[in-house]
């Protein structure tokens, strides 16, 4: 390499890095890389999971990321577990502080009413051990949300589970502030435009469909009864129903023959998920854009870059129509 191309090359580095300087913060509980204020990409559940795998949403983190470095703003990503006695669920809202010690003890005694522990996870974001644990986990909250709130443009990721259900979709998308007809118009346009490419991954997604069919019925086999949480005998329960069938081991082959019917996976707009457990969004101020994205776990592990693209692409479609 002559000297004036390692000169031009070093400027080219200079140049790059530029477009990508970012201010970096790190908080109790989350981080946040910045470059504009908008959009904001947010990955509320991208924290440790600690005991099972399903308890975090792998790889949002990496598309949000990913989110960063092709449209730029800012992205706010959480640290922290979203199981109730060991972090903060940021999707969820503050608890009543005596019911919140009430839940911890039980917790620790593991005296545990099921369906209640269930009640209150899918509304509440934390148990707490006593009164100062309370405190630091509602600052925790109150200071990540404060955070999302400064963007008037917000995207929300997470990842979905993989399962009969949601065979049909690669992608599941919520809104809020956005004309409908916008978002239903980007999403037809975008399965038109990446149908080649759902096309090719249908095997792929069907296989991996399966296998983490199978891996779900292997935890559940394997977790002592009380200790399975009520969501986990739930979803096995109507998976059998979806596919018809009624003894654990017909599962499998039912699901292999359910995904051969299907045709190639897509985009869907509130097919699966329509934000009325995002209980978190209520601390959004005011008249906020909104985009949440439900991405499967396929395309967060084996496409994160190519999910990211589709989300970028969305996000500009809808913001062009909205002004």
């Amino acid at each position: 390499m002559s000297r004036y191309d390692f000169q031009n090359y070093v400027k080219q580095i200079k140049i790059y890095s530029l477009e990508f300087i970012m201010q970096i913060k790190f908080y109790p509980g989350f981080t946040v890389l910045s470059q504009d204020a908008n959009p904001a990409f947010v990955a509320p559940h991208s924290g440790p999971g600690f005991d099972f795998s399903d308890s975090r949403d792998e790889k949002t983190d990496v598309i949000a990321g990913l989110c960063l470095e092709k449209l730029g703003g800012k992205v706010i990503i959480s640290g922290i577990s979203r199981r109730k006695a060991a972090g903060v669920d940021f999707n969820r809202l503050p608890p009543p502080m005596r019911l919140a010690l009430k839940m911890h003890q039980f917790i620790e005694t593991g005296e545990m009413n099921q369906q209640k522990w269930y009640d209150y996870r899918i509304k509440y974001a934390w148990t707490a051990a006593d009164n100062d644990d309370y405190q630091q986990r509602l600052g925790i909250y109150k200071k990540f949300w404060h955070e999302v709130d400064k963007s008037e443009t917000i995207v929300v990721i997470h990842r979905m589970f993989s399962s009969p259900r949601t065979a049909e979709s690669v992608m599941d998308i919520f809104s809020q502030g956005f004309k409908e007809k916008s978002v239903k118009s980007a999403v037809h346009e975008m399965n038109k435009r990446y149908g080649d490419f759902f096309k090719r991954i249908k095997k792929d997604f069907a296989d991996f469909l399966v296998m983490e069919e199978k891996r779900r019925m292997a935890y559940v086999m394997c977790t002592p009864p009380h200790k399975l949480e009520k969501e986990s005998t739930d979803h096995m329960n109507n998976h059998m129903k979806i596919l018809g069938v009624k003894d654990m081991n017909e599962v499998i082959p039912a699901f292999k023959k359910y995904l051969e019917k299907k045709s190639a996976p897509k985009i869907t707009v509130e097919k699966l998920f329509n934000g009325s457990l995002s209980y978190g969004l209520t601390n959004i101020s005011g008249e906020k854009r909104l985009l949440q994205f439900e991405v499967t776990s396929f395309l967060c592990n084996w496409y994160p870059d190519k999910a990211s693209e589709i989300i970028c692409e969305i996000l500009n479609m809808v913001e062009s129509e909205h002004k």
